[in-house]
């Protein structure tokens, strides 16, 4: 597999690279019919991407497999929108990575006789409340006495713009991810406004998330110091006066949590900055 180069792509699969990070995103989202039969134990990531190269500027994919209390087998495929795309053609993505993860099954076992249960989750950050069918049905144009006969699904939608930030998520560490993807797509205005609960959230949860929000605001252009400081209680940052100077977020971040390089060791916990 390629090297992941999307900022996005990295944010969303390191996240759920741990299987009590991806089995929170699962217990809190899933209808709660869905959640209830799950087995206590937590969901093991299967390795790899289902998303074709072309699109993975728009898309990220996390696949799981679980048990559910009855001991059948259930898979939960996880797809992420990060970049503006034909939202209401996102199930024509889901039904493909769905179909090349059964593809992948059937090669690994030639003798097959049934296929897991698979169950799609899609979570989305546009800038634009999510307003589309969830489901794939919607994409096909057939006669009423034609559609009990089609391929159909259905798929949750974890539309995170509407979702106040501190209600993203219970667990510490998928709340400070979700609101780092949460608003790695929105205006630079809206970035700073949340700045602050971006931190609070980070420093609740240094471990992994931090490093992770650093590379994936790279790709923001930088802001003047000054918008910062014109809503904030202070003019200063913590390395003097801030005047018009263009900063990186990455470098605004490691200012005001002391933390991700510099002076001291990357990662190690953080304390408020005095001043602020």
């Amino acid at each position: 597999m390629n090297e992941i180069s999307q900022p996005h792509d990295r944010l969303f699969r390191t996240l759920l690279s741990t299987p009590e990070t991806a089995g929170a995103l699962l217990r809190e989202y899933l209808p709660p019919e869905v959640s209830r039969l799950l087995a206590p134990e937590p969901p093991q990531l299967v390795d790899g991407t289902f998303v074709e190269e072309t699109l993975r500027p728009y898309f990220s994919d996390r696949l799981f497999e679980a048990k559910t209390i009855s001991g059948k087998p259930i898979c939960f495929y996880t797809l992420i929108e990060h970049k503006s795309y034909k939202e209401e053609k996102v199930g024509w993505q889901i039904y493909r990575g769905i179909s090349a993860f059964f593809e992948q099954k059937t090669r690994e076992n030639a003798q097959w006789n049934r296929l897991p249960a698979v169950m799609a989750l899609l979570v989305y950050n546009g800038g634009r409340e999510w307003c589309f069918p969830n489901e794939f049905l919607a994409l096909v144009d057939a006669d009423e006495a034609l559609i009990p006969w089609q391929i159909n699904f259905r798929y949750p939608v974890v539309d995170l713009g509407p979702i106040p930030n501190r209600e993203l998520a219970k667990h510490a560490l998928l709340r400070a991810g979700l609101m780092a993807l949460k608003y790695g797509t929105r205006d630079p205005e809206s970035q700073m406004a949340a700045l602050d609960q971006i931190v609070d959230a980070l420093i609740e949860a240094p471990e992994l998330l931090l490093p992770v929000l650093l590379y994936s605001v790279d790709d923001i252009p930088p802001f003047e110091c000054r918008a910062y400081a014109a809503g904030g209680p202070s003019h200063q940052t913590r390395g003097g006066s801030c005047h018009d100077v263009p900063i990186r977020p990455r470098n605004f971040i490691q200012r005001q949590t002391g933390m991700g390089g510099g002076n001291g060791a990357p990662g190690s916990p953080p304390g408020r900055p005095t001043g602020r």
